[in-house]
């Protein structure tokens, strides 16, 4: 798990090429994981009132997100990517409800069977 959430760190900004689903949810499930341990660590380290977030937490927070940001954008067209999709159908998750709809599409849709537009079959080795 800690492998595939890594892929999208070490191809940061790499909007080409194909990702599997299990980059895409490692993805999601471990940035979930980070975000909330680092509200809660930096929370707790720097906090006096627990019902009230400090700017240190917010800052923090705010960090990882903005470092996540091009990573998880790259991951989800390289997913697009993976289903014989352009990386364009990403503007989908810009209108609301309709982007949780799509964010399940690209979690659930199996992987295009072979080589595509946008490179090889990364399930190749495991469909032999």
């Amino acid at each position: 798990m800690i492998r595939w959430y890594l892929e999208p760190w070490r191809k940061y900004g790499q909007f080409w090429g194909r990702s599997r689903r299990k980059e895409l949810w490692a993805w999601n499930v471990g940035s979930l994981v980070i975000a909330i341990a680092i509200v809660n660590v930096v929370g707790s380290l720097v906090q006096d009132d627990p019902a009230e977030p400090s700017v240190w937490t917010v800052a923090a927070f705010f960090c990882f997100v903005i470092a996540s940001v091009t990573p998880g954008i790259a991951v989800r067209a390289r997913r697009l990517h993976d289903l014989g999709r352009s990386a364009w159908w990403l503007l989908l998750l810009c209108v609301p409800l309709l982007n949780l709809f799509f964010e399940f599409w690209l979690l659930s849709d199996d992987s295009d069977v072979g080589p595509n537009n946008y490179g090889p079959d990364p399930k190749a080795d495991e469909r032999e």
